[in-house]
């Protein structure tokens, strides 16, 4: 089996131009308009490189070839890397480490992504290459396949039916660019983060650049993908089990004009978190507990939605260290097609706990999900939205019109041609959960018609499904309205109890059984059964344990003129015979 992985794109907007020898530039140096001083910084978002990526997971190898590697003569110098990474993209910039199975037989291609320029040297000139200011944030490997897409209504977006199971998140920004390239149903694409160092790393507000250097040390930490950084390897857990898929795969990430002009190429004010993704970095779904029961609407899982989003709470403010927008967690919506009519809204302001700084203190959100359509046994795919307060189009450039985004454009064309609008900063994820077998119990006998005789041992039977542990038996002389009486209050649901029945006759018993803790699941007998007076005559003290079996002594005094065997019981001492030849203990009778 061959499968083809197409390409990688990366999603940067950046403010740089070509990066290696093979991508010359002119010398004409012209930029697109960037943020001058006093004004709010620029940010947004776009593509990279192009590659195919071949999988043959019989013979688990994997190839990345770049699609494009003609140098370019003729390419404009920019503030921004579109352009670029679009007519002359990187081929290097990405590389398999190595392709292996996992132990459930998964296949994991390990990739290396890098940054295309090397770090800047001061010592020369400033120019296209040579320079600073160019380092991302929040690097994205974003997988795309054309696999028959999952519609999640309620939330309104599509996911390909395909596993990625190394997934740190879903996104959708980047999807009608990529259709115009490779169309599929899915709207949203899952990815895997690169350069995840959630450290404070050498960021310092005291700091005039934000950064203690921009150069030697370079940037760490907060998700920065520096200049001149090596292969940052990650590991994509494909589940192939349902045969080859199709993929392209696409590198995100953020950018921020970082300096104004050309002289200060070397000397860019970098702010931490601004640069950052406005949209979550991570989103993951835990069960705490599920108790979900086929076609049972009362059934109900408690979970929780861990979201890492290095924005949340931050003050606002034109400080290096201060957002210019608030950029909290807004809503959590939760979708469970066929359990839930209508997605779970959840209040982004009011995590039960964590700062959402750091993988290792998320936002946490707790939720429950209810079984409201009755959806039976099964395991049923879900969809989380994390939507941010950050409000879309905020570059204020009269160049940019509140653009958050720009596409490919061709070579001779002003590459603000290519500015799109992204309508909310959002992130996905998908989860799954399961709908167990509903709790029932059947009670098989005494089922109507049967005819048992007081004092004597009779076997009631029932079955369950489910998950119950214990089970209450009752029996009634008139269907379970007053007269209710305890057969046993707790016994282990093992599906049948040896009654001996009481001395109370009737033509009208009934029997009942229960879950114990949840009287709401129960099952009674469908007709009734009679319980015969005995005509025995009866020993008049009770002189018999709780089981029936007969005490070694009776009334003060030993009896030890009988001896009997009862049950694999050991043998005990009896008080009395009866004229069937029957050992009687009390009201209790044993054979």
């Amino acid at each position: 089996m061959r499968i083809r992985i197409f390409s990688i794109f990366v999603s940067l907007i950046i403010c740089f131009g070509c990066s290696n020898g093979n991508n010359p530039i002119t010398s004409k140096d012209k930029q697109l308009p960037s943020s001058q001083e006093g004004d709010e910084l620029v940010t947004g978002n776009g593509t990279l490189g192009l590659f195919e990526l071949h999988i043959d997971p019989d013979a688990i190898e994997a190839e990345l070839t770049p699609i494009r590697k003609t140098s370019l003569t003729d390419v404009l110098e920019t503030v921004d890397i579109t352009n670029f990474l679009k007519m002359a993209p990187c081929y290097d910039c990405a590389k398999i480490e190595s392709v292996s199975l996992d132990s459930n037989s998964n296949l994991v291609v390990t990739i290396g992504i890098k940054h295309p320029f090397n770090a800047g040297d001061q010592v020369k000139p400033i120019s296209g290459i040579n320079r600073a200011d160019l380092h991302v944030f929040n690097v994205e490997g974003v997988v795309v396949s054309n696999a028959p897409a999952v519609s999640f209504t309620g939330i309104g977006q599509s996911v390909a039916d395909f596993k990625l199971l190394s997934v740190d998140g879903y996104t959708g920004y980047l999807d009608s660019f990529l259709d115009a390239i490779y169309p599929t149903d899915a709207t949203i694409h899952p990815y895997v983060l690169h350069f995840d160092d959630y450290s404070s790393g050498n960021f310092n507000p005291a700091n005039a650049m934000g950064f203690a250097s921009v150069t030697s040390p370079p940037p760490s930490g907060n998700l920065v993908m520096a200049m001149g950084s090596d292969y940052d390897y990650q590991d994509y857990v494909f589940d192939l089990s349902s045969g080859g898929i199709d993929f392209i795969y696409t590198i995100g990430c953020t950018y921020a004009v970082s300096s104004s002009a050309k002289a200060t190429r070397f000397t860019p004010e970098y702010r931490i978190p601004q640069h950052n993704k406005k949209a979550a970095s991570e989103v993951n779904f835990e069960i705490i507990s599920n108790d979900l029961r086929g076609e049972d609407t009362l059934s109900s899982a408690q979970v929780e939605i861990h979201v890492v989003d290095l924005s949340h709470g931050v003050t606002v403010g034109g400080a290096l260290n201060e957002m210019l927008y608030d950029s909290s967690v807004s809503e959590i919506s939760l979708e469970l097609s066929g359990v839930i009519a209508t997605p779970v809204l959840i209040d982004g302001s009011t995590p039960v706990s964590g700062s959402g700084h750091d993988p290792l203190d998320p936002l946490v959100y707790e939720s429950t999900i209810m079984n409201t359509l009755g959806a039976p046994e099964g395991n049923y795919n879900g969809l989380i939205k994390v939507i941010d307060n950050y409000p879309a189009g905020q570059n204020t450039s009269p160049f940019l019109i509140g653009m958050d985004g720009i596409e490919r454009v061709a070579p001779a064309e002003n590459p603000l041609n290519g500015l799109f609008a992204i309508s909310e900063f959002a992130t996905y994820q998908v989860f799954s959960i399961g709908v167990a077998v509903k709790n029932q119990l059947t009670l098989i006998t005494p089922n109507g018609g049967e005819s048992w005789d007081t004092y004597s041992n009779y076997d009631i039977t029932w079955s369950s499904t489910g998950i119950i542990s214990n089970v209450m038996l009752e029996y009634s002389k008139d269907d379970f309205t007053s007269d209710i009486n305890v057969i046993v209050a707790d016994t282990a649901n093992d599906g049948v109890f040896d009654w001996v029945v009481p001395n109370d006759p009737t033509t009208a018993a009934t029997v009942r059984v229960s879950e114990v803790g949840d009287p709401s699941m129960f099952d009674v007998s469908d007709a009734e059964f009679t319980i015969n007076k005995s005509t025995i005559p009866i020993w008049p003290y009770m002189g018999g344990d709780e089981k029936g079996r007969c005490l070694s002594t009776f009334n003060g005094t030993t009896s030890s003129n009988i001896k009997w065997t009862y049950n694999d019981e050991p043998v005990v001492t009896g008080p009395s015979i009866g004229p069937d030849g029957t050992i009687y203990c009390g009201i209790y009778k044993s054979s």
